[in-house]
């Protein structure tokens, strides 16, 4: 009642769809209790089931639609944002698949860089970074990474600097990138404490252009695009941050004791 007027809604029932299908391993072996995740284009809410034996998972009562499904059992390799519209009863979701980042750095005569650094961590901001040392070839290979896409840096110890965002990543595929270095910018950092180190990121727009640690008393040189980025310095459990610029060669050099200097 409202105001002594009776309201009145109509609702309307829509007969539900389903997905079936079936989670299996890189082997085609059919895998029991793996987590099947759907979510509808544009509903908000999820929908949530465990395969059975064989690795048969059932989605019911879905609207009508496109709905994202992900896949994921321990130890094997997730599946992540396959599309399907409700009704498609054949799907079929491989955990386990090799699915790798092959980066290779390479100087502005292709030559391949050995001791290059490479940062690789996921687009969308969440999970953990990893950094890795180009071989003799100058390559780095991450494998099962758990992303739809990742971006990547490369910097070397004389300042030269590339960065790739947005690399897509499919699972059970490759997701190869060549990244040619140039000389790129630095500031040097010192850091007086407190605690016995610090990790320090850089992110332009973004993307994390250089992760490393400084221990206290020493300095390090960070490396980046030419111009402005954020920088990030967490020690003891808390974060400071300050925006710098990164020139050509370092600048006078930026301090952090209990505080910026």
């Amino acid at each position: 009642q409202r105001d002594g007027e009776r309201v009145v809604h109509d609702i309307v029932l829509i007969p539900g769809l389903w997905i079936a299908g079936r989670v299996v391993d890189a082997n085609g072996n059919g895998i029991e209790g793996a987590t099947v995740h759907g979510r509808h284009e544009s509903i908000l809410g999820t929908v949530q089931t465990r395969t059975l034996l064989g690795g048969a998972f059932w989605l019911a009562q879905l609207a009508p639609g496109t709905w994202t499904l992900s896949a994921s059992a321990p130890r094997l390799s997730p599946v992540i944002d396959a599309r399907f519209p409700a009704g498609t009863l054949d799907v079929v979701l491989t955990l386990g698949a090799d699915t790798r980042v092959v980066v290779e750095v390479r100087d502005e005569f292709d030559a391949p860089i050995h001791g290059a650094n490479v940062n690789i961590h996921a687009a969308d901001g969440k999970g953990s970074a990893y950094s890795y040392t180009t071989d003799a070839s100058g390559t780095v290979i991450h494998a099962d990474f758990v992303a739809a896409a990742v971006h990547v840096v490369a910097t070397t110890s004389d300042g030269r600097f590339a960065a790739l965002r947005d690399l897509a990543v499919v699972p059970g595929r490759d997701a190869r990138a060549t990244l040619r270095v140039e000389r790129g910018g630095r500031a040097r950092l010192r850091f007086d404490g407190p605690g016995t180190s610090a990790l320090v990121l850089a992110l332009d727009r973004g993307v994390c252009v250089y992760m490393g640690t400084v221990v206290s008393g020493r300095e390090i040189d960070i490396t980046g695009p030419i111009g402005e980025v954020d920088l990030q310095l967490h020690v003891n459990r808390k974060r400071y941050d300050r925006a710098i610029r990164l020139e050509r060669e370092p600048q006078r050099t930026v301090v952090f004791d209990s505080g910026w200097k």
